[in-house]
């Protein structure tokens, strides 16, 4: 579930939208002062190149979002399609006990890239942090030692703007238009390989890059996969990311001939798929979303082709691993990571054999309190036995028990309480590096919140407080939000009909009424037992909009937004029940505060234009107009719509004299 859930237009929100975009002719879709670059992207200067030669290998690292180890052919899945990733195991190494530092997309990637945990750099969720200018990235590594950089990325989790985008010269996310329809979209491996094979092959040859692929098709929803029908569907996509893997591949070996890159492929989560109760990710910490692939292949990397590590590691190795894979690793230390990132996978002996790092394996998960207000989890990974510290404690011996199926807290208190002192002992090496934003580092931004009321955000209080829920007390709740979601939209959908009599229409709005109500109900209890969860108050709201009762639909997303100030559609939801009400003031006071904290959220841009063409002179609506204008793809339709209005208004101010 996102924060957007509720801006799912209802019926009588999209006849809002739809008289907006009448005044104004226009809807805005994509990013606010868009760079030069191709739309969504971010591009920077070439670093002056360096002297290059053979011995600086083309380096690709590729992350597979939400994919499982154990879905993967390499790991032993006999239902797998992963051919390339095998085939880089079978000439590389392996690491079967890889962990994910935590199941979120964003703060896991912050940690493959600098090498640190999220205690350290301090992102940790999706959406509400950001990592800041402080921070120094593997990117900024190789760039600064001549290596060409660029980042193709699949999600908008991962936008240029949540900081990951620093030491490369090309930073190529979704584009603006497809982001704006869908706030969480993706883009295919199909269109990310094609622009990862525009970029290689602008290179000059002998010149050595550093790129990042992040395929985003494994994370939910599954879509079944044409060319594999007879794949379940979350094979598929994992399978169809191999095939574009080995399209890279295949050109690199093209266009480079005798020049064998570093390739090294992970995850940043992987995928419950119903083991102990979770179907996606993101709640709970158990392996299956937590252990992940990582291969390592390349010139130098082993000795032992096919060799399998089986200490435990973390993923946050993966910046040293490549800085040492690429030849650049000095003593010991990670040539310009932070003196907190962890080491090298890599021996830096000659035979460049596996080294297991002598650390535990750090792993967390903080979205339970982000979005529910459930408590926070983490725990470590030492010498096979794993620690979940979340409430009641959980002990795990993985080696006997990797399904997790018996809890050893009770009967090894003593073990448990070696692994407590350990996960201490790791938090207290990886203190805050204050690296990470909240969205409000910029003062007038902070002022302008301030003013409205919305810093009483959930970041200042403990997500690890014995006061909160624990999450797995809390898993039915879950699905009851699921159940009112998806009764929601069914009334959504029933209340759309346009084709009913006058008693049609009749019995039509009861039936909704009735849906909606049963949604009420059995949020109810939920809302009593956590009166604080942010996903409960948006799904009520929505249900209050429906009903016409705009006034508890305002007071609900106002609890929303004071604890997500951030959350741009919980903020747009509430401007526009605020419009519903006649509090016009309100809602522009709401919209404003929106655009300058996201001047990319098309909605918020398009609002304000309507609202100047409407109420302003025409150099005003003009200003405006050209704004959402730029904001389009030129092929849109609604940004021709908007151009003909500009015209129209033009050609008025040339008959008026």
């Amino acid at each position: 579930m996102t924060q957007g859930d509720d801006l799912q237009d209802t019926a009588r929100g999209r006849r809002i939208a739809q008289s907006l975009a009448a005044m104004l002719s226009c809807v805005l879709v994509a990013c606010f002062d868009a760079p030069a670059a191709a739309a969504g992207e971010s591009t920077a200067t070439p670093a002056p190149p360096a002297a290059v030669g053979s011995e600086r290998p083309d380096v690709l690292l590729v992350t597979l979002d939400t994919a499982r180890a154990d879905r993967i052919g390499a790991y032993g899945y006999t239902g797998a399609r992963t051919r390339h990733i095998d085939a880089l195991a079978e000439r590389g190494l392996l690491f079967e006990q890889a962990v994910a530092p935590t199941p979120i997309t964003l703060p896991s990637h912050a940690s493959i890239l600098t090498g640190v945990l999220p205690p350290a750099h301090g992102v940790h969720d999706n959406g509400l942090f950001a990592l800041g200018p402080q921070a120094k990235l593997v990117s900024e590594v190789f760039r600064e030692r001549g290596w060409r950089t660029g980042a193709f990325v699949g999600a908008y989790v991962l936008d240029a703007r949540f900081g990951l985008d620093q030491g490369f010269e090309l930073y190529r996310g979704p584009t603006p238009d497809r982001r704006q329809q869908e706030p969480h979209s993706e883009r295919t491996a199909p269109e990310v390989t094609a622009d990862v094979l525009e970029w290689l092959a602008s290179l000059e040859a002998d010149e050595p890059f550093f790129a990042w692929v992040h395929f985003y098709d494994p994370h939910f929803p599954y879509t079944p996969s044409v060319r594999y029908p007879k794949l379940d569907p979350y094979d598929g996509e994992l399978a169809r990311c191999d095939a574009h893997l080995g399209r890279i591949l295949k050109l690199l070996r093209e266009i480079r001939p005798g020049r064998e890159p570093v390739v090294l492929v992970t995850s940043d989560h992987g995928e419950g798929l119903g083991d102990h109760g979770e179907r996606t990710h993101g709640l709970l910490l158990y392996q299956p979303t937590l252990r992940v692939p990582l291969v390592i292949a390349g010139p130098g990397v082993t000795t032992s082709p096919g060799r399998r590590i089986m200490e435990d590691v973390s993923t946050a190795a993966v910046a040293a691993t490549l800085l040492d894979a690429a030849g650049i690793w000095e003593g010991g230390e990670g040539a310009g990571l932070h003196e907190t990132s962890w080491p090298s996978l890599l021996s830096a002996a000659p035979e460049r054999t596996a080294s297991a790092p002598p650390r535990a394996v750090y792993f967390e998960n903080h979205l339970p309190y982000h979005a529910h207000r459930w408590r926070a989890a983490r725990g470590i990974v030492d010498g096979g036995f794993k620690l979940i510290a979340g409430g009641t404690p959980e002990l795990y011996a993985l080696r006997d028990d990797p399904d997790e199926a018996r809890d050893l807290a009770a009967s090894d208190p003593l073990r448990s309480g070696v692994l407590e002192r350990r996960l201490d002992e790791v938090l207290a090496a990886s203190a805050s590096l204050g690296w990470a934003v909240g969205r409000d580092v910029d003062a007038g931004e902070r002022a302008l919140l301030e003013s409205l009321g919305y810093l009483e955000s959930s970041r200042g209080a403990d997500p690890f407080s014995d006061e909160l829920p624990d999450v797995r007390e809390r898993m039915a709740d879950l699905e009851v939000l699921r159940e009112a979601k998806a009764l929601i939209e069914h009334a959504v959908d029933r209340g759309d009909d346009p084709v009913a009599s006058a008693v049609g229409r009749e019995q039509r709005d009861a039936q909704v009424a009735g849906v909606l109500q049963r949604a009420a109900e059995l949020l109810a209890p939920v809302r009593a037992r956590n009166p604080h969860s942010p996903a409960v108050a948006r799904r009520l709201s929505r249900i209050e909009r429906m009903r016409g009762d705009f006034g508890a639909a305002a007071a609900l997303l106002e609890e929303v937004v004071k604890a997500h100030p951030f959350g741009v559609e919980d903020r747009f939801a509430l401007a526009l029940v605020y419009e519903e009400m006649g509090r016009s003031d309100d809602a522009l006071r709401e919209v404003k505060a929106l655009e300058r904290l996201a001047p990319d959220y098309g909605r918020a841009v398009e609002w304000l234009a309507a609202h100047h063409c409407q109420r302003a002179d025409r150099v005003v609506c003009e200003t405006w107009l050209l704004r959402v204008i730029d904001t389009l793809a030129t092929d849109h339709p609604r940004g021709r719509d908007a151009q003909r209005a500009l015209d129209a208004l033009r050609e008025k101010a040339r008959s008026d004299g």
